[in-house]
């Protein structure tokens, strides 16, 4: 909590550029507050407040939409909510920036994997997937009607 307060602070103390004239020292300025926001960021998620994570994130992609580390952080947000098809789309992107980005690779296999543990805890409990489940285009080439249609895209 302490780092978030003294981000926040030094985010605020960033955002009074009122005073600045000199266009080169503007964008020093909010590139530096964009670092800011992307610890805060971090900050957020290790403390699991999603909503204030996806904030900053935001904040610095719509200044910055092609901030690896702000479209990583977002997806693990996204994927903490169990909102899989933008964590699933934020990875994809950290990899068009940065193909050989390991822990985007891993991002999108936590997506699968988290969509197979779901399915098959909706096996258990009702003994086949709803429609919703077995209509996963997107994360799945095909319908899964049972869970062991899908471990094979695990690999």
């Amino acid at each position: 909590p302490r780092a978030i307060r003294r981000y926040g602070a030094a985010v605020e103390i960033g955002d009074s550029d009122y005073d600045i004239v000199d266009e080169d020292e503007k964008r020093r300025l909010r590139e530096a507050v964009s670092a800011c926001k992307l610890n805060r960021a971090m900050c957020h998620l290790k403390l699991k407040h999603y909503a204030d994570c996806d904030k900053d994130c935001s904040d610095v992609l719509d200044i910055d939409p092609t901030s690896v580390k702000a479209l990583f952080r977002q997806g693990k947000c996204y994927l903490a909510l169990d909102k899989w098809d933008a964590a699933k789309e934020s990875f994809r992107k950290v990899l068009e920036l940065d193909d050989g980005n390991m822990e985007a690779r891993r991002g999108l296999q936590s997506v699968r994997v988290s969509v197979c543990v779901k399915i098959n805890q909706r096996i258990r409990v009702t003994g086949t997937t709803s429609r919703r489940w077995r209509e996963a285009p997107d994360i799945f080439p095909h319908r899964a009607e049972r869970l062991e249609d899908v471990r094979g895209h695990l690999s």
